[in-house]
């Protein structure tokens, strides 16, 4: 066998729709630099890139998780959708919450810590509203940040943070992974987090591909879908 560095990035999730919350971000995993290398044993391996979480089509649709990746033991967790109206979903990194006053989801789910491993991602943010007509989602998690609450029910939380890692620095899209999306609102539109993470709009920014982040939340009013997660990467 062989023991080598690796990079393992799951897939983004989905961005809620109608002023929903950002997805999270694909969970993030690597021993580059200096950390505890994954050892393979001689032969084939699997591989296994996590997919793009999928857009609600029409208004009100549920939005979907990212994949997971994994190679060899190490495996980390799609990132959770974003919420249309309510509590969103834990996971890699967790979606924003949505726009009835909604809370963000766990990141980092399944677990993981020092000294066994750093945290996969981070928690999304609240959503917001004021009746009868102003409503806003949270940012979806990333995975070295939290995503941002919606500072009022008429603007969108930014999505968290990516991980610069330097562990491929010619790979397309950038040296950046995990960014989580941003949430959208009636009025003012949360920003993706670095790292891939889609804005919210009319409809929301997808994740961009290969780098783990998540989408952007959909806006209001109308039939306003969030955006797709990006695909994750090893």
């Amino acid at each position: 066998g062989i023991s080598l560095d690796y990079l393992v990035v799951a897939g983004g999730g989905s961005g809620g729709s109608d002023s929903g919350g950002g997805g999270g971000a694909g969970g993030y995993r690597s021993s580059f630099p200096g950390g505890t290398k994954v050892f393979l044993d001689s032969g084939v391996n699997q591989v296994v890139i996590g997919a793009a979480g999928t857009k609600g089509i029409t208004s009100g649709a549920a939005a979907s998780a990212g994949g997971d990746s994994f190679v060899g033991y190490i495996t980390a967790t799609g990132g959770a959708q974003g919420a249309a109206a309510t509590a969103a979903c834990a996971g890699g990194s967790g979606g924003g919450g949505g726009s009835n006053n909604g809370t963000g989801g766990a990141g980092n789910t399944p677990p993981l810590s020092s000294p066994i491993a750093p945290v996969q991602g981070y928690a999304g943010g609240n959503g917001s509203m004021n009746l009868p007509s102003e409503f806003a989602g949270g940012g979806g998690g990333g995975s070295s940040a939290v995503g941002s609450n919606a500072p009022g029910p008429t603007a969108g939380g930014a999505g968290g943070a990516g991980t610069t890692n330097l562990i491929a620095p010619a790979f397309p899209g950038g040296t950046v992974f995990g960014g989580g999306g941003g949430g959208a609102s009636n009025s003012s539109h949360g920003a993706g987090g670095p790292g891939g993470g889609g804005a919210g709009g009319k409809p929301g920014t997808d994740g961009t591909t290969n780098l783990g982040g998540g989408g952007g939340g959909g806006g209001y009013p109308g039939a306003t879908p969030g955006g797709a997660g990006g695909s994750g990467v090893v």
